[in-house]
Order: C-alpha cells, then structure tokens, then sequence
C-alpha cells in the first residue's frame, strides 16, 4: 500500500508522511511528486 500511496498520492503522502515518503524517494530513486506538480503547471498555461 505504501508504494501504491508513493506514486498515486504521493503530494498526500509527502504532506503526511515525509518519513515514509523520503524511504521510498530513496528506493525508487524517482519523486512523482514533481510529475504531477509539473503536470499542474503545463495545464495552467
């Protein structure tokens, strides 16, 4: 579940477990928190 949460939620998972999201981030190697945000400022403009 937590890898689940790490890349479809992981903006929640960051605000709400930044211990658990920064384990994952060094797992992974990746933070798809930056997807999504990067995703969120292409459709503003």
């Amino acid at each position: 579940m937590a890898s689940e949460a790490f890349f479809e939620a992981p903006s929640d998972l960051r605000e709400l477990r930044p211990e658990l999201f920064s384990l994952l981030h060094d797992f992974y190697r990746v933070d798809p928190a930056e997807w999504l945000d990067g995703d969120r400022q292409d459709e503003s403009i």
